[in-house]
């Protein structure tokens, strides 16, 4: 693991020395509605995603990341979802000192309390923490949502994110392209398939299920009519039978 270098221009120690940590009482932490749909749109697919694809991965959010101050001291930060390739296992926070890893991608998902935050400060201080990638989703727009970032280029610079035609993202991290849809940004493969969101799942599983229970009524109905057809026919049968007999026992009579 490389440390972030520590000879920094006087203004980016500057920075690093003034920058305000992430606390339960920053006015930037208060989420509105569509903020926590759109981290929940990401994080819950990309969460299960990680559990089938890449159990070696920590994929988190909003939770602590700490780490060692240039000047002394320890800063922290909790963006909205963060991935490491580190070991997957239950943190109270993910202290960069003993992890022995940073994290390599991050998403901020704006909110008005936040922007220049996301958008100014944090490109700053992703850069010095050395993280590989960094997604700003901004839904605060109706009907405008905007996609953007940071990443390393091939050599190693910390670079704009070049967006795609659709606004998207593509993510060499997480192997995953990243597109904004409405007020969510969602996550495709490599094959162009959605991952889906909890909603999406149980919405699936509901219409299979009525899908299911809606087969097997029509199958008892056709089954039901065959066995009122075979009654039928077996009392049309047994009627003609009768009558057969009589109109035999008929021309027994005559003759």
């Amino acid at each position: 693991m490389r440390a972030p270098a520590h000879s920094l221009a006087q203004r980016d120690d500057a920075f690093l020395l003034t920058f305000v940590d992430d606390t339960e009482e920053a006015p930037w932490m208060v989420a509105t509605d569509r903020h926590q749909a759109a981290i929940h749109a990401f994080f819950i697919p990309l969460k299960y995603y990680a559990s089938n694809v890449h159990p070696d991965w920590c994929v988190s959010t909003e939770l602590l990341i700490t780490f060692a101050r240039p000047q002394g001291g320890t800063g922290q930060v909790a963006p909205d979802t963060f991935v490491a390739r580190a070991p997957n296992r239950e943190r109270a926070s993910f202290d960069i000192r003993r992890e022995r890893v940073r994290p390599a991608f991050v998403l901020e998902v704006v909110s008005p309390e936040s922007k220049t935050r996301d958008e100014q400060e944090k490109v700053r201080l992703y850069a010095w923490l050395e993280v590989e990638e960094y997604a700003i989703f901004d839904p605060t727009i109706v009907g405008r949502a905007r996609l953007e970032g940071h990443h390393r280029d091939a050599d190693g610079n910390w670079v704009a994110w070049p967006v795609g035609p659709r606004g998207d993202l593509q993510s060499a991290v997480l192997g995953l392209t990243l597109v904004p849809e409405g007020a969510l940004l969602r996550l495709e493969d490599a094959d162009g398939q959605r991952l889906r969101t909890a909603y999406e799942e149980a919405r699936d599983r509901e219409l299979a299920e009525a899908a299911r229970q809606e087969a097997e009524a029509r199958a008892a109905a056709e089954a039901l009519a065959r066995q009122e057809e075979a009654r039928a026919r077996q009392e049309a049968e047994a009627r003609l039978a009768v009558a057969e007999a009589a109109l035999a026992r008929l021309r027994e009579g005559q003759s």
